[in-house]
């Protein structure tokens, strides 16, 4: 298969009616969006127990019927790349790059974590946004926003929680699914150091995330369709199990460590 990635907009020049089709499923609350330059114009959220397989086509087709926008009208197509899910994310990268590919549009990779960051964009202190890696781990990042755009202080991770207590003891506002299922060992390590968000912000959204990718669009961005892969962090049970699978023997897999 050739792919074929030509961006329909010159370098650092977006009109007020770009349109960025957006995905976010590294969690298990997935969502689509449709953004007009930075508004979002329609989202669409599912979870509950239903497969973002089932939902996720659906889910676009409806966001772009109640925006009256047609496929040919997208100007490019964002999606998050993790960390988050192994399956959830292959599903919203494989979305993404087929659409990106059929429709000849530039690919915006993005960090779930930081979508998960811009929940709080006016806030004027850190930010440690942690996603439920499970087994006892986080996925976590330390972030700021300067001047309206969000800075990573560190690079993500995943790890226990106290090991991201040893490396950041704050002070910082807490956020996401992490935040919520551990915010008592939290309080307990960080004190009064620790500030919680909405439980109802704990997960990425994909407005967020189209919001993100505009901001790289606008600096003339965009990521190789044929490269990108999801942001895992951390090896699957099966490269763990079998440690000769290699990064290109996953490649051929689609990127998924769990060679689904």
């Amino acid at each position: 298969m050739k792919y074929i990635n030509a961006p329909r907009f010159l370098p650092g020049v977006l009109t007020s009616m770009h349109k960025i089709l957006a995905l976010e499923t590294s969690t298990e609350f997935g969502s689509v969006a449709l953004l007009a330059d930075r508004s979002v114009l329609c989202e669409c959220g599912f979870g509950g127990g239903i497969t973002h397989t089932e939902r996720m086509l659906p889910a676009i087709e409806w966001v772009l019927g109640r925006s009256r926008v047609r496929r040919n009208e997208i100007s490019a197509v964002a999606v998050g790349i993790g960390p988050g899910s192994f399956t959830g994310l292959r599903i919203g990268l494989t979305t993404g790059k087929g659409l990106a590919w059929a429709l000849q549009l530039p690919l915006i990779g993005i960090s779930s974590l930081q979508a998960l960051t811009a929940n709080l964009s006016s806030s004027l202190e850190d930010i440690c946004s942690m996603l439920d890696a499970r087994k006892g781990e986080l996925y976590w990042g330390r972030y700021r926003f300067e001047r309206g755009t969000c800075v990573s202080l560190a690079d993500e991770r995943v790890s226990p929680l106290r090991r991201a207590y040893e490396e950041f003891p704050g002070p910082a506002v807490f956020i996401g699914t992490g935040a919520v299922r551990y915010r008592s060992e939290i309080e307990s390590l960080w004190g009064e150091r620790a500030r919680f968000a909405d439980p109802l912000d704990a997960f990425p959204r994909a407005g967020r995330t189209g919001l993100l990718a505009w901001e790289r669009l606008s600096r003339g961005e965009h990521d190789d369709l044929r490269t990108l892969l999801p942001h895992y962090l951390r090896k699957s049970e099966a490269e763990m199990a079998r440690p000769e699978i290699s990064l290109e023997a996953l490649k051929t897999k689609g990127g998924n460590p769990n060679g689904e």
